[in-house]
């Protein structure tokens, strides 16, 4: 839920970025704000803007969401999703925060850490901490702290297990994460190196260089996805596929 959230989130700023919104909060400094923010748990801290007044990391968020629900209204169900939710967060952020136990990760480590200092009568300077810090992310779910709170129902899913297995297999279509799964799915053997924008084709003892770079837009990715489907050879669809910038 975590990162559905900070995923989404970008999106929108981005898409009111494209609509012409400039945040304009004049801080004295961006840089030492994110740092103060990011080092109160109890979200009192304020930052100082430049021509007077301070405003808290809640209240810059708050103006987000407000400006994202003006640029982007009657927009579709998955923004409106990602606003609402985002608006929810911020809520409960300052009027109950343990509702958010199981779908914000540092609110629900906060709570486990909490409750084992209480529990165990230890201090925050006691190394098990480091320890149990780890283990919230072990993805092995016997070891995983998150895990053990996803078993006993008291996580949020946005997803099944089943729509897990697909993704590890089929990666989105419209985007260069399908076209890099759908290469490892035909040309798997003549494959000799993936990276994030180039996969690297070994063919006739050459290697041939598939450049991802330009393949964003989801009409390019869906041309381009055409032609590897057609391919019999990584040759046959990169000599089609047109050329970069």
């Amino acid at each position: 839920y975590t990162t559905a959230l900070k995923v989404g989130t970008t999106r929108v700023v981005l898409d009111m970025v494209a609509k012409g919104f400039v945040p304009s909060f004049d801080l004295e400094s961006p840089v030492q704000a994110i740092r103060t923010f990011s080092q109160d748990p109890n979200l009192q801290a304020v930052v100082n803007r430049q021509h007077g007044g301070t405003i808290s990391g809640l209240d810059i968020q708050r103006e987000y969401v407000h400006q994202a629900r003006i640029l982007l209204k009657n927009i579709d169900e998955e923004t409106a999703w990602i606003i609402q939710e985002w608006e929810d967060v911020l809520h409960q952020l300052e009027h109950n925060r343990l509702q958010l136990v199981g779908r914000i990760d540092w609110v629900t480590k906060r709570w486990l850490l909490d409750t084992f200092v209480q529990d165990e009568g230890i201090g925050w300077d006691d190394p098990w901490l480091a320890s149990l810090d780890l283990e919230y992310h072990n993805l092995d779910p016997n070891r995983g702290l998150f895990r053990g709170l996803e078993a006993e129902g008291r996580t949020f899913r946005i997803c099944d297990d089943q729509d897990i297995e697909e993704a590890i297999k089929q990666g989105p279509s419209d985007t260069r994460g399908g076209l890099r799964g759908l290469c490892m799915q035909r040309f798997s053997e003549q494959i000799t190196s993936v990276q994030w924008e180039r996969i690297v084709f070994q063919q006739a003892k050459e290697n041939v260089v598939f450049d991802l770079a330009d393949q964003v837009d989801p009409d390019r990715v869906a041309q381009c996805r055409a032609m590897i489907e057609q391919s019999e050879t990584p040759n046959d669809f990169l000599t089609a596929v047109p050329a970069g910038k």
